[in-house]
């Protein structure tokens, strides 16, 4: 990730560059987004982005827009308390208004034009450690989908996630997520072809300070298993690398 960018009290701040591991919400329709996934590892302008957000009294707005013209905006704020904790409530806009057609590569990348928004509500009954959560996302003209879970932080080292869905025909959950502008897709042959349901489980770790980072996920709804992982390490002398293992979310249902 090769960005700059200014952060006060995660209230307010912005980030400007090859942007990822951007999540919105919980998840279900953004998650994990990279600016820059697609086509050689060389840094480009169009694999670049800019993430902003702000805090406005008790309500934050962040944004996001890439140069390969995906934007999204979420609004979330705290509402009732329960157990001296606040009960979050959020909205989350995403779109592609052009759609992928990179022929850089040997195998050209594909995708339509696409629109998305989600509804999601969280309890960080255990702050960090234990948030609960569901959420509602609906892809225009697909599908739509709902997740119930819970997930959480451990020292700052450690995060994870699990998580139940119940997933409609044509939709397909994190949409927008880390190789969005990597992998073609097409609904008509891609997507669900009915009614699922399923559950998804992920842990990620940082070791060494941070130099070394490590996660992998798998999802099932009914014979369909995704699956996937990556390790990487930041530049030792002259060695840096990062390596993906990833089965993509494609429906025979």
């Amino acid at each position: 990730m090769r960005y700059l960018g200014y952060d006060y009290e995660q209230k307010h701040g912005f980030k400007l560059g090859r942007l990822s591991g951007i999540t919105l919400g919980q998840g279900l329709l953004v998650d994990n987004f990279n600016t820059g996934s697609g086509g050689s590892t060389e840094l480009k302008q169009r694999k670049m982005g800019v993430l902003a957000y702000t805090t406005l009294f008790e309500t934050k707005i962040t944004a996001l827009h890439s140069f390969e013209n995906v934007q999204a905006i979420r609004i979330q704020r705290p509402t009732l308390t329960a157990l001296n904790t606040p009960i979050i409530v959020g909205g989350t806009f995403a779109q592609d208004t052009d759609g992928i057609n990179d022929t850089s590569m040997t195998t050209p990348v594909l995708r339509p034009k696409q629109t998305g928004y989600a509804i999601d509500v969280s309890y960080p009954i255990g702050g960090e450690f234990l948030n609960l959560y569901t959420e509602y996302a609906n892809l225009e003209n697909q599908g739509e989908g709902v997740s119930a879970g819970f997930k959480g932080n451990i020292l700052s080292v450690a995060s994870y996630k699990a998580a139940y869905r119940n997933l409609g025909k044509g939709f397909v959950p994190g949409y927008f997520n880390s190789t969005y502008q990597a992998s073609s897709f097409d609904f008509t042959t891609d997507a669900l072809q009915k009614r699922t349901t399923g559950f998804l489980v992920n842990a990620t770790a940082g070791l060494m300070d941070g130099y070394v980072k490590a996660g992998a996920q798998y999802e099932k709804y009914g014979d369909i298993n995704v699956v996937s992982a990556a390790a990487g390490w930041k530049r030792v002398g002259p060695v840096s690398g990062v390596v993906n293992i990833t089965k993509p979310f494609i429906s025979t249902l």
